[in-house]
């Protein structure tokens, strides 16, 4: 859907329920997606070849299901926002906890999760 775009920022407002394979491929000057609380599904490589997403909003309070693939290939620093309430809902699920390696909890509304270290 997304492929190759030259954007640096997406946010989506409708009534999506999943992101399917590759579907934000080599969008390289990508930085910020904010995906909204109907999405259930992440398919595999969304996010490939990403190099500069730095932060992702997520606004599901269920986890999405995701594969072990849906993260990887995305920017190396980049950043998961959850709703704050969720973390731990988050936490329980084995293809996120791989990116929960550090929660901070400033946030009004949102958690903070850091994913520094997916290869």
């Amino acid at each position: 859907a997304f492929v190759l775009c030259d954007v640096d920022s997406i946010i989506i407002r409708g009534q999506i329920s999943s992101l399917k394979t590759n579907t934000f491929e080599a969008c390289k000057n990508l930085t910020y997606i904010e995906l909204p609380n109907s999405l259930k599904y992440i398919g595999d490589y969304p996010f490939n070849d990403c190099r500069n997403l730095q932060k992702i909003v997520c606004k599901a309070s269920i986890p999405p299901k995701c594969t072990y693939w849906s993260f990887k290939f995305a920017g190396k620093r980049m950043t998961l926002e959850v709703p704050k309430e969720s973390i731990e809902l988050y936490k329980s699920y084995a293809q996120y906890s791989m990116l929960l390696t550090k929660v901070k909890s400033e946030f009004d509304k949102f958690g903070y999760v850091l994913n520094s270290s997916i290869k």
